[in-house]
């Protein structure tokens, strides 16, 4: 009997897995931070079903209080996300653009099939008609913080 944290954590290992075998994500930092996210909470799952099944109210007690923790954690990382403007967003992939480094910017342009972050710098990919990526990146990141965190 899988629990729906473990379905969850799960989930996120074989999401994050195949994100990095397709290539679209290249960050090796943010693919091993979700795994060690999705370990962490099939963890505290298995604690809450060793703990319902034992009768245990120490390991449910502990269950109830990480799962308490998470839950501020994603409610507070959801709030800032919708709670931030527009303004706040290009500077926020601006940011992102310039501590990304050479690989990234690269692979970003090649995904979004844009060129150079401003039209301004040129871009890793060649070609003339392709749009910045500040265009392109503000429809995306608009709606991944609008949308998705609700």
């Amino acid at each position: 009997m899988f629990l729906p944290t473990q379905i969850v954590a799960f989930i996120m290992i074989g999401v994050a897995a195949g994100a990095n075998m397709s290539s679209i994500v290249t960050s090796l930092s943010l693919v091993s931070a979700i795994i060690a996210c999705a370990v962490f909470l099939l963890f505290i799952s298995i604690v809450g079903l060793i703990g319902a099944s034992k009768h245990h109210q120490v390991m449910l007690f502990f269950y109830m209080i990480v799962l308490f923790i998470i839950f501020i954690i994603q409610f507070s990382v959801a709030c800032a996300c919708l709670a931030i403007n527009e303004d706040q967003e290009r500077l926020v992939a601006a940011n992102g653009w310039l501590e990304g480094g050479l690989p990234i910017q690269a692979d970003a342009q090649n995904w979004f099939r844009c060129c150079g972050y401003n039209n301004s710098d040129l871009g890793l990919t060649q070609g003339g008609d392709h749009p910045s990526c500040k265009d392109v990146s503000q429809g995306y990141s608009h709606y991944s913080l609008k949308h998705k965190t609700g």
